[in-house]
Protein backbone atom coordinates (compact mmCIF):
# COMPACT_ATOMS: atom_id res chain seq x y z
CA UNK A 1 0.00 0.00 0.00
CA UNK A 2 1.52 3.57 -0.96
CA UNK A 3 2.27 5.83 1.63
CA UNK A 4 -0.36 9.09 1.60
CA UNK A 5 1.81 12.31 1.36
CA UNK A 6 0.52 14.67 3.65
CA UNK A 7 -0.06 17.95 2.07
CA UNK A 8 1.02 21.04 4.27
CA UNK A 9 -2.70 22.53 5.74
CA UNK A 10 -2.62 26.49 6.62
CA UNK A 11 -4.48 27.88 9.32
CA UNK A 12 -7.79 29.73 8.01
CA UNK A 13 -7.88 33.01 10.33
CA UNK A 14 -10.35 36.35 9.50
CA UNK A 15 -9.05 38.95 6.60
CA UNK A 16 -7.59 41.27 9.65
CA UNK A 17 -6.10 38.92 11.46
CA UNK A 18 -4.30 37.63 8.74
CA UNK A 19 -3.27 40.87 7.38
CA UNK A 20 -1.88 41.92 10.40
CA UNK A 21 -0.10 38.97 10.97
CA UNK A 22 1.39 39.35 7.35
CA UNK A 23 2.68 42.77 8.16
CA UNK A 24 4.06 41.49 11.66
CA UNK A 25 6.16 38.79 9.63
CA UNK A 26 7.28 41.37 7.07
CA UNK A 27 8.01 44.13 9.69
CA UNK A 28 10.22 41.28 11.15
CA UNK A 29 12.01 40.01 8.36
CA UNK A 30 12.47 43.18 7.05
CA UNK A 31 14.29 44.77 10.38
CA UNK A 32 16.39 41.33 10.53
CA UNK A 33 17.53 40.88 7.09
CA UNK A 34 16.73 44.20 4.90
CA UNK A 35 14.02 45.38 2.48
CA UNK A 36 15.92 44.06 -0.40
CA UNK A 37 16.83 40.72 0.87
CA UNK A 38 13.32 39.60 1.75
CA UNK A 39 10.76 38.20 -0.84
CA UNK A 40 7.13 37.59 -0.63
CA UNK A 41 8.09 33.90 -1.20
CA UNK A 42 10.25 34.20 2.31
CA UNK A 43 7.02 36.19 4.14
CA UNK A 44 4.60 33.37 3.18
CA UNK A 45 6.60 30.82 4.49
CA UNK A 46 7.51 32.48 8.08
CA UNK A 47 3.61 33.07 8.09
CA UNK A 48 3.16 29.49 7.40
CA UNK A 49 0.31 30.45 4.26
CA UNK A 50 0.76 30.27 0.64
CA UNK A 51 3.07 33.07 -1.51
CA UNK A 52 -0.65 33.54 -3.08
CA UNK A 53 -2.67 34.15 0.04
CA UNK A 54 -0.02 36.71 0.47
CA UNK A 55 -0.77 38.50 -2.82
CA UNK A 56 -4.69 38.54 -2.20
CA UNK A 57 -3.66 40.81 0.78
CA UNK A 58 -0.96 42.45 -0.59
CA UNK A 59 -0.44 42.32 -4.35
CA UNK A 60 3.83 44.03 -4.03
CA UNK A 61 6.23 43.51 -1.67
CA UNK A 62 6.22 47.50 -2.24
CA UNK A 63 2.29 47.50 -0.85
CA UNK A 64 3.60 45.51 2.61
CA UNK A 65 6.33 48.08 3.06
CA UNK A 66 3.97 50.90 2.26
CA UNK A 67 1.61 50.09 4.99
CA UNK A 68 4.59 49.84 7.62
CA UNK A 69 5.44 53.11 6.32
CA UNK A 70 2.09 54.76 6.77
CA UNK A 71 2.64 53.10 10.59
CA UNK A 72 5.68 54.76 11.05
CA UNK A 73 4.67 58.16 9.63
CA UNK A 74 1.40 58.43 11.64
CA UNK A 75 3.43 57.17 15.02
CA UNK A 76 6.07 59.68 13.97
CA UNK A 77 3.89 62.97 14.80
CA UNK A 78 3.41 62.26 18.60
CA UNK A 79 5.92 63.50 20.64
CA UNK A 80 7.54 61.16 22.90
CA UNK A 81 7.20 62.08 26.58
CA UNK A 82 9.41 60.13 29.00
CA UNK A 83 7.53 59.05 32.28
CA UNK A 84 9.62 59.93 35.36
CA UNK A 85 11.92 57.01 37.42
CA UNK A 86 12.15 56.87 40.90
CA UNK A 87 11.75 60.81 40.66
CA UNK A 88 15.48 60.40 38.93
CA UNK A 89 16.61 62.35 35.63
CA UNK A 90 19.71 59.63 35.25
CA UNK A 91 17.48 56.91 35.95
CA UNK A 92 14.37 57.51 33.74
CA UNK A 93 17.59 58.93 30.52
CA UNK A 94 19.44 55.55 31.62
CA UNK A 95 16.26 53.30 31.03
CA UNK A 96 15.41 55.42 27.79
CA UNK A 97 19.63 54.78 26.75
CA UNK A 98 19.03 51.30 27.06
CA UNK A 99 15.57 50.43 25.66
CA UNK A 100 16.70 52.63 22.65
CA UNK A 101 20.44 50.88 21.96
CA UNK A 102 18.59 47.67 22.96
CA UNK A 103 16.10 47.56 20.57
CA UNK A 104 13.51 47.25 22.97
CA UNK A 105 10.36 49.31 23.09
CA UNK A 106 10.41 52.68 24.63
CA UNK A 107 7.20 53.44 26.90
CA UNK A 108 5.58 56.42 25.71
CA UNK A 109 6.54 55.73 21.91
CA UNK A 110 3.98 54.29 19.63
CA UNK A 111 7.15 52.78 17.68
CA UNK A 112 8.40 49.39 17.81
CA UNK A 113 12.15 49.16 17.39
CA UNK A 114 11.31 46.83 14.93
CA UNK A 115 8.98 48.73 13.01
CA UNK A 116 12.02 51.27 12.82
CA UNK A 117 14.42 48.79 11.47
CA UNK A 118 11.74 47.59 8.96
CA UNK A 119 11.50 51.14 7.87
CA UNK A 120 15.60 52.16 7.84
CA UNK A 121 16.26 48.77 6.10
CA UNK A 122 14.96 50.09 2.64
CA UNK A 123 17.88 52.51 0.94
CA UNK A 124 15.67 53.50 -2.06
CA UNK A 125 13.72 55.42 0.79
CA UNK A 126 16.00 57.38 2.87
CA UNK A 127 14.96 60.72 1.09
CA UNK A 128 10.95 59.87 2.53
CA UNK A 129 12.52 58.72 5.48
CA UNK A 130 14.30 62.11 6.46
CA UNK A 131 11.36 64.47 4.90
CA UNK A 132 8.99 63.02 7.81
CA UNK A 133 11.86 63.19 10.32
CA UNK A 134 12.15 66.47 9.68
CA UNK A 135 8.74 67.44 9.88
CA UNK A 136 8.04 65.35 13.37
CA UNK A 137 8.35 66.84 16.55
CA UNK A 138 11.70 67.41 17.77
CA UNK A 139 13.39 64.00 19.90
CA UNK A 140 16.13 66.47 21.83
CA UNK A 141 13.55 69.60 22.53
CA UNK A 142 10.64 67.08 23.32
CA UNK A 143 11.96 64.33 24.84
CA UNK A 144 15.59 64.37 26.30
CA UNK A 145 16.32 67.68 27.15
CA UNK A 146 12.86 68.60 29.58
CA UNK A 147 14.60 65.08 31.89
CA UNK A 148 17.75 66.72 31.95
CA UNK A 149 16.07 70.49 33.12
CA UNK A 150 14.44 68.36 35.84
CA UNK A 151 17.56 66.72 36.44
CA UNK A 152 19.48 70.05 36.97
CA UNK A 153 16.51 71.86 38.97
CA UNK A 154 17.16 68.76 41.85
CA UNK A 155 21.04 69.31 41.39
CA UNK A 156 20.94 65.65 39.92
CA UNK A 157 22.68 66.82 36.36
CA UNK A 158 25.55 69.40 36.71
CA UNK A 159 24.69 72.53 35.48
CA UNK A 160 25.17 73.89 31.87
CA UNK A 161 23.45 73.57 28.38
CA UNK A 162 20.88 71.51 28.78
CA UNK A 163 20.24 71.68 25.13
CA UNK A 164 23.72 70.72 24.06
CA UNK A 165 23.60 68.02 26.39
CA UNK A 166 20.96 66.51 25.00
CA UNK A 167 22.05 67.12 21.27
CA UNK A 168 25.28 65.01 22.32
CA UNK A 169 23.26 62.52 24.29
CA UNK A 170 20.70 61.88 21.50
CA UNK A 171 24.11 61.69 19.06
CA UNK A 172 25.34 58.88 21.17
CA UNK A 173 22.56 56.92 21.33
CA UNK A 174 22.13 57.13 17.86
CA UNK A 175 25.30 56.44 17.37
CA UNK A 176 25.23 53.55 20.08
CA UNK A 177 22.26 51.80 17.39
CA UNK A 178 23.37 52.09 14.49
CA UNK A 179 26.75 50.14 15.59
CA UNK A 180 24.95 47.61 17.66
CA UNK A 181 22.93 46.95 14.61
CA UNK A 182 25.60 46.71 11.84
CA UNK A 183 29.14 46.05 13.84
CA UNK A 184 27.84 43.66 16.26
CA UNK A 185 30.37 42.22 18.39
CA UNK A 186 32.83 44.35 16.58
CA UNK A 187 32.96 47.27 18.75
CA UNK A 188 32.54 47.34 23.05
CA UNK A 189 29.11 48.78 23.80
CA UNK A 190 29.51 52.54 25.46
CA UNK A 191 27.93 52.27 28.86
CA UNK A 192 25.59 54.89 30.58
CA UNK A 193 27.68 54.69 32.98
CA UNK A 194 30.84 56.41 30.72
CA UNK A 195 28.18 58.67 28.92
CA UNK A 196 27.34 60.18 32.44
CA UNK A 197 30.56 60.32 33.67
CA UNK A 198 31.44 63.11 30.67
CA UNK A 199 27.89 64.42 30.11
CA UNK A 200 26.21 64.36 33.41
Amino acid sequence: MAEKTESKKFVRMGNEKRSKQILETACRLFANKGYDAVTTKEIAKVTDCSEALIFRYFPTKEIIYQELFDEWKAGMKDPVILEMIEDSALKTLEKFYLDITGNKFVKGTKISPKLEGAIYSRVSKHKEIIKVIENSPDMVKDTIEPVILKGQETGEIKAGSSSLMAQTFWTLIAGEWYISRNFAGVHPKLSFEYIKGILF
